[in-house]
């Protein structure tokens, strides 16, 4: 078994430890924004990432989604 590289340093030469590491930085842009949007319901002013503010929406989608569920099981 080999051991787990972590990609916490910028990319060497190969070119899929480039493509991973973009890969990992818009997950990462991804998950902060649904955090931020469902979680804290308060937008980054420091990350304008394109991915960051495609998943803070998508983090309010889901806070909505959520809110309306429990209204409705509240008035059955």
């Amino acid at each position: 078994m080999k051991p787990i590289k972590f990609r916490t340093n910028l990319p060497d030469n190969n070119p899929k430890d480039s493509i991973d590491q973009m890969v990992f930085r818009i997950l990462d842009d991804f998950k902060d924004g649904v955090t931020d949007g469902l979680i804290h319901g308060i937008r980054s002013e420091t990350n304008k990432a394109h991915y960051y503010k495609e998943g803070y929406d998508f983090g309010l989608v889901l806070y909505n989604d959520q809110i309306d569920k429990e209204q409705n099981e509240t008035l059955k």
